[in-house]
């Protein structure tokens, strides 16, 4: 679904040139102010990482780890979890 370069196709213009991100650096003409488009946090990719479709280093890392959560299943995680304490919470009261 969205790309990864690998540690060996990481740019010289990366923030961590051979390292894991292959993220482009912010500068002036290519500021850091695009969501991620798979957790929609603001202000984690730059015009130039979103051409081709990259994530944030986050995401990819949760991706290559087998976990890739997007924004719906962390908010449905969350739903889970209000919906349990509150049934907790009544079977608790009608005891």
């Amino acid at each position: 679904m969205f790309r990864r370069t690998t540690t060996t196709t990481a740019s010289a213009s990366s923030p961590d040139p051979g390292g894991r991100s292959a993220l482009r650096a912010a500068t002036k003409k290519n500021p850091r102010n695009r969501p991620c488009p798979t957790c929609g946090e603001p202000n984690r990719l730059t015009p130039k990482d979103v051409a081709p479709r990259y994530q944030c280093d986050e995401c990819a890392d949760a991706q290559e780890r087998g976990g890739c959560y997007t924004m719906y299943e962390v908010l449905t995680d969350i739903l889970v979890l209000v919906l349990w304490v509150a049934f907790c919470k009544m079977f608790d009261e009608a005891r």
